[in-house]
């Protein structure tokens, strides 16, 4: 039985189009998939990327985000290609998630296509044109949607902060079929044209993500195994000292690159392992095994063996735990048989070189962190053509003696691309919500605290604080990567949740707890000096303060905790001078604008104390104490026009329930200074008297 090539390229575009329908089909359910993990930090919560305009200076500002605001990465380029393409998905469509996924699902399409002609094109080449001339197509076809369908890309393409992954695959794979049509190109005008795209497309792809910068290897790994004759190679010093040379450049270039995008290589590494739970020998030792289970994953990828934690253990030696061994000796197996098989089978060399090649940035020296999944998104790009030819292969040979072993062959292929995208329908669900995606990790790493703690995070934010309270308590027994961190971060928790409960005692042990683990860590000084306040334990919580001052003494927020106990202790005259310096250094800053007027209302000097507290509401108009403290001085300064005009302005802005519902919360609020909730109380009901005997008339 012969597959007609001839067949096959007429239907080449309903195949692509069936494709692209059986992709958008198993991704159906991901556009109302929420934000996850690295999204806050990367889009929902980066200033940077919330463009108003499509301006020029805008659009390039995006090239320059910090999302995690480290000061050594300030003013650096960061993935601007991808950085942009989120920007625009902001200034169309802010934080609604549903045009986020549309473009990762196009992306995703989009690669499937690219694949799909490049593994046809290289089939193609004078090496393989004879042998592959009737199966290219069905080849091609076949890999690409394994690679598609399988369930491990969910990471890349449901998780949308990891369109940085899928991007960078379009633009490296653009590259290489560039690179492939321009060796195919008839002549040399044409020839430079798709050379020209392939360096465009390379600088794209690293600009997306910095580990396409191996594409030059690559393209040297296809002119080995599709266009050069090995024997002949082995003879050819001259290319051996092309290659040598090359690599050298490379080499260069991407030490130059990275020197750019991340300033000092030496202080980039101390830094970054310096906040690790491992050190550079313990993450290679460990990397052979994240490797085997990719490699475990991409052939087995049930919906319960994928999440987005898992709980690896650190090699500390080659024999703990015992599977580090094994795992370096199958990855060097592994990659001795691809370079063993170059000139027999081409298909497999080039599958496994290749991935083990894209995988040298993510999974070799740099202090990441030790396994993620859509990490495989690119390196995965032709592991399955071996397999695909060879089923291609099977169907022929058995075709030709049993068409009924040949037809089980096929219904058997089409049962595997079913179960491959039901399988991916059945992982996107569990992207849905925040809470469904970490009951997914809780379930399969029950080990580990990380689950718990973000379980906890999403309780809490929901009301359900008792909840909370008991993972967060849970999570303190279990493992974590960077055990102090874990414990650091339950117990300020804990402390949090006692202290909204109103439960002070307990909140100040936890947070005493977490000064214990490392005094250092100034949010849980800092909420232990409010919980002191709140307790009325003044002079224990200006010692905490004084202690968070003595470390950094122009810290807005600290000067404005000092000042703030300093007004409660009745000495405002020593608070203004600690908010009058808050207000040089941060003149925007909210609590300091209101901590100026609260100031100067106490010591009797309105008129300032109604300017601070003007200045406040004109840079946050909607904010209902701001306008309750206007009042309160008009108040006080026995200016009723003013006071009435204020109430006015309230009662423009907030309906009488919510009005009425934050005077009921004022004399339980603990972290604002005294305000006169009775004569506030008594000026709201009066306005609503009034309001409501003129309406009568």
């Amino acid at each position: 039985m012969k597959l007609n090539n001839t067949t096959a390229r007429n239907g080449n575009w309903t195949g692509l189009i069936l494709l692209g329908v059986f992709i958008t089909l198993i991704y159906s359910n991901t556009f109302r998939a929420a934000w996850h993990f690295d999204d806050y930090p990367n889009i929902v919560q980066n200033p940077t990327l919330h463009i108003d305009s499509l301006s020029p200076s805008a659009l390039s500002s995006t090239f320059f985000t910090n999302a995690y605001m480290d000061l050594k990465m300030k003013g650096r380029l960061y993935r601007p290609v991808a950085n942009l393409t989120l920007a625009l998905n902001w200034y169309f469509g802010g934080e609604n998630v549903i045009g986020y996924h549309i473009v990762n699902l196009v992306v995703h399409v989009l690669n499937t296509f690219l694949l799909f002609l490049t593994i046809k094109a290289l089939l193609t080449t004078s090496l393989l044109r004879e042998k592959y001339r009737y199966q290219a197509h069905v080849i091609a076809l076949l890999t690409a949607t394994l690679w598609a369908a399988n369930p491990i890309q969910t990471q890349a393409i449901t998780y949308v902060v990891q369109r940085m992954a899928s991007l960078a695959a379009f633009f490296y794979l653009t590259g290489l079929f560039c690179y492939v049509q321009g060796r195919r190109a008839q002549s040399r005008a044409q020839q430079r044209v798709w050379f020209v795209g392939c360096l465009v497309s390379y600088f794209c792809a690293v600009g997306s993500k910095e580990n396409t910068i191996l594409m030059p290897l690559a393209l040297g790994l296809i002119e080995i195994v599709f266009y050069q004759d090995i024997d002949r190679l082995k003879a050819n010093k001259r290319f051996i000292v092309t290659a040598l040379v090359s690599g050298l450049i490379i080499f260069i270039l991407g030490v130059v690159l990275f020197i750019i995008l991340k300033g000092d290589p030496i202080d980039y590494f101390q830094r970054r392992y310096a906040d690790r739970p491992f050190t550079l020998g313990q993450r290679l030792l460990t990397e052979p095994r994240v490797l085997v289970l990719y490699l475990s994953q991409l052939f087995y990828p049930g919906p319960d063996r994928l999440s987005i934690v898992h709980d690896i253990a650190i090699s500390t030696s080659l024999v703990n735990p015992w599977t580090t061994l094994p795992a370096i000796g199958m990855v060097a197996g592994l990659i001795g048989i691809g370079i063993k098989q170059v000139k027999s089978r081409p298909f497999l060399a080039f599958g496994i070189l290749f991935y083990f090649l894209n995988h040298l940035v993510e999974s070799t020296v740099f202090p990441l962190e030790i396994a993620y999944e859509h990490r495989n998104y690119l390196p995965s790009l032709f592991v399955f053509l071996a397999p695909a030819a060879g089923l291609i292969a099977l169907i022929e040979r058995y075709g030709n003696r049993s068409k009924i072993m040949a037809l089980a062959l096929s219904v058997g292929i089409t049962l595997l691309i079913v179960m491959l995208g039901i399988g991916t329908y059945t992982r996107n669900m569990v992207w849905q919500t925040q809470k469904s995606l970490w009951q997914d990790v809780a379930l399969k790493q029950p080990g580990l605290a990380r689950p718990l703690q973000k379980m906890a995070e999403i309780y809490n934010h929901a009301g359900q604080n008792e909840r909370a309270l008991k993972l967060y308590t849970q999570a303190l027994a279990l493992r974590d990567p960077k055990p102090k961190q874990s414990r650091i971060l339950s117990y300020n928790n804990i402390g949090n949740i006692y202290f909204t409960r109103g439960s002070f005692q307990n909140a100040i042990e936890s947070f005493e707890r977490v000064l214990e683990i490392d005094p250092d860590y100034e949010r849980a000084r800092f909420n232990l000096a409010l919980v002191l306040v709140a307790a009325n334990q003044l002079e224990q919580a200006l010692t905490q303060a004084e202690i968070l001052l003595s470390r950094e003494d122009d810290h807005p927020k600290f000067l404005n905790l000092k000042g703030h106990i300093l007004i409660k202790l009745n000495r405002p005259e020593e608070a203004l001078s600690l908010f009058r310096k808050a207000f040089r250094l941060a003149p925007e800053n909210r609590n300091t604008l209101l901590n100026l007027g609260v100031g100067f209302m106490v010591l009797g000097d309105h008129p300032k104390s109604d300017w601070f507290l003007r200045l406040a509401a004109q840079l946050y108009p909607n904010d209902t104490l701001i306008l309750l403290r206007l009042i309160e001085n008009a108040l006080l300064a026995d200016k009723q026009t003013d006071a009435d005009r204020y109430l006015a302005r309230l009662f423009n802005q907030k309906r009488v329930p919510v009005i009425v519902a934050s005077l009921k919360q004022l004399p339980d609020e603990t972290r604002i200074l005294p305000i006169n909730h009775g004569m506030l109380k008594q000026a709201v009901q009066a306005y609503i008297e009034k309001d409501v005997f003129i309406k009568g008339q």
